[in-house]
């Protein structure tokens, strides 16, 4: 219990410090969307969280699948299964022109990494700050048509 609610305070002030930065969404960076995302490098959740140090204000790319996602507005906390079980923090203010998150979608994630996070339930987990975020959308069936 205690867990929880401490998750949900800490959820409660990233909204609350994202929303101080205000704005109608979008990335951080003055960059084009095509070159934000191109000048981001793929890294692995071992090496994000075993040395988060070298990845501090670094542009890089994961992906994987929201397994919780809280909105105001168009700031976002995630959190993100990158595979085995393997979770990170991502905060993400979404340009208006871009489609809503939901639980369960594929994401590919483009941002700076944030060193880790201690709020996420009392455990250290690596955390990204999203510049911008694709979803991954099943392929549509042909015979559905």
């Amino acid at each position: 219990m205690k867990k929880i609610v401490s998750m949900i305070l800490c959820t409660a002030a990233l909204l609350f410090s994202l929303a101080a930065c205000g704005g109608e969404g979008g990335s951080a960076s003055n960059l084009p969307e095509a070159e934000y995302k191109a000048a981001c490098k793929a890294v692995t959740y071992d090496t994000l969280w075993r040395y988060p140090e070298l990845h501090q204000d670094k542009m890089i790319t994961m992906s994987g699948t929201l397994t919780e996602v809280t909105e105001k507005g168009t700031n976002y906390v995630l959190r993100v299964d990158v595979g085995d079980g393997q979770q990170i923090y991502v905060t993400y203010n979404r340009p208006t022109n871009k489609p809503r998150l939901k639980q369960n979608d594929s994401v590919v994630l483009y941002g700076k990494g944030m060193g880790l996070s201690g709020e996420a339930a009392g455990e250290s987990v690596p955390q990204i700050e999203a510049g911008y975020i694709e979803i991954e959308l099943p392929e549509e069936d042909d015979a559905k048509e």
